[in-house]
């Protein structure tokens, strides 16, 4: 089952005295029947939060309108991050957590063996893994909003114990890193058949735009409608985020702590799934040349396979990851192997042998701060200046602005192959496709890209 959120935004009118319209449309079907359900409105409260450091609740405030959607206004990342936690908290906290343990591979402990494969798969992926070893690093925007994020909801645990599932155990805020990255790999294509891989985070959706000229009121339109599936560790919040120049209301992602795509007083943007071929297989053990006229064939490739000495340390780093299973009997330790070579995280094949999985943007941590980039533009000069910031692999998105501007950007993150065929090469068009062809040619460096600066605004 699918649920599709419809966001239909007329005119950009938020606090600027023009027309605003909003609509939020659940729509459902089960085994065939359609179930059309509008939200309830709820009680519009201003949250309270005893037990939780008082200075934070002193730098932002939450109140819901009387759809329930919380709205945060905070004076600092960190108090934004926690008041929104707290929010996510109360609305959906065991699916959020939940979701979290998915990206840590630690589900399996919760549900039992049905889910040992999921976590064998994200502890292989390294999402744990990427997110700890970006924390040091990670931008001063970004770590304030997770930490404040993981601390509200940890509050919440703390003030509402009785809303928590028995196995809760808290949030670190390297988990939210971990989630995102999850979120993007979930899209990338996995040339690798019969191996196991969870499901992307969503297949399909919706948005479109209309210049002013094309509407009776003269209005800039823009319709965003994600979808995502009924049940899973990806789904949309809707949400209204203040901090500074930051005035933000759109659909967020359960456990992260920034809209993704929705609209500030001047502009909008939507994002929906493009699939892209931004991942590559190779194999990483000595094996007969491949298929030649078959470039889709994992062993074709021009760069030298691992050596034995690296695949030794791999396999040597690679020893044992442990995870656990709950069983009739307890909980059960159980191993996998998860290391990566130089070209991303090593996958076993089907039927035997070592692959690894080569993919656009893999360990990329940046998008957060990147969204908040997006929502902070008022033009579209800064909106692309955000998009340059290049932390998304793929996504078509369509941003319009106030004053008719409409712009779209078939996104992605890929290797720029050597030695490409002009038949093969990028070509210019309404939006920007930096893929540059089928795997026979071996990655040289990435495509962070810049070309979509030469697309002009689109009429309509």
């Amino acid at each position: 089952m699918k649920v599709r959120l419809s966001l239909l935004f007329l005119g950009f009118a938020y606090n600027h005295g023009m027309r605003f319209t909003s609509a939020i449309l659940f729509q459902c079907s089960v085994a065939g029947t359609g179930l059309l359900a509008l939200l309830t409105a709820a009680p519009a409260a201003q949250a309270q939060a005893p037990g939780v450091p008082a200075s934070l609740w002193g730098q932002a405030s939450l109140y819901r309108d009387e759809w329930g959607v919380p709205h945060v206004f905070a004076e600092t990342p960190l108090a934004l991050g926690f008041a929104f936690g707290y929010a996510q908290a109360e609305d959906h906290l065991e699916p959020m957590l939940l979701a979290y343990r998915m990206a840590n591979g630690r589900l399996a402990a919760v549900f039992g063996p049905a889910y040992a494969a999921s976590d064998e798969f994200s502890l292989r992926m390294g999402h744990a893994r990427v997110a700890e070893a970006a924390w040091p690093t990670v931008d001063p925007v970004t770590r304030d909003l997770c930490e404040g994020f993981a601390l509200g909801v940890n509050a919440f645990l703390v003030d509402r114990p009785d809303k928590a599932p028995a196995w809760a155990d808290g949030v670190q805020p390297k988990d939210i890193l971990a989630l995102w990255h999850a979120f993007l790999m979930s899209f990338a294509p996995l040339d690798l058949p019969g191996v196991y891989r969870n499901a992307p985070a969503m297949e399909t959706g919706n948005c479109w735009a209309l210049a002013p000229f094309r509407t009776e009121e003269n209005k800039t339109t823009l319709v965003i409608n994600p979808h995502h599936h009924f049940e899973g560790p990806f789904q949309w919040f809707e949400a209204h985020l203040v901090l500074g120049d930051l005035n933000v209301y759109g659909a967020a992602l359960r456990g992260i702590p920034v809209v993704v795509q929705g609209f500030n007083g001047s502009l909008g943007w939507g994002l929906t799934p493009n699939f892209p071929d931004f991942a590559d297989v190779y194999d990483e053990q000595s094996a007969p040349a491949g298929d030649p006229e078959n470039p889709r064939d994992p062993r074709v490739s021009e760069e030298a396979p691992v050596s034995p000495e690296a695949l030794m340390l791999l396999e040597y780093m690679a020893a044992a990851q442990p995870y656990y299973v709950r069983t009739e009997n307890g909980l059960e330790e159980r191993y996998v192997p998860a290391a990566a070579s130089p070209r991303g995280p090593i996958l076993e094949g089907a039927q035997g042998g070592l692959f690894s999985w080569r993919i656009g943007g893999y360990g990329l941590t940046g998008g957060i701060r990147q969204l908040v980039e997006m929502g902070r533009a008022r033009n579209a000069a800064q909106f692309q200046a955000a998009l340059g910031m290049a932390q998304l692999p793929c996504f078509h998105v369509v941003c319009a602005d106030r004053e008719g501007n409409l712009f779209y950007l078939y996104n992605t993150l890929t290797g720029l192959r050597k030695e490409i065929p002009p038949r093969f090469r990028p070509r210019w068009g309404s939006g920007r496709c930096c893929t540059t062809g089928p795997s026979r040619w071996g990655w040289t460096s990435w495509d962070g890209g810049n070309s979509w600066r030469r697309t002009p605004c689109l009429p309509s």
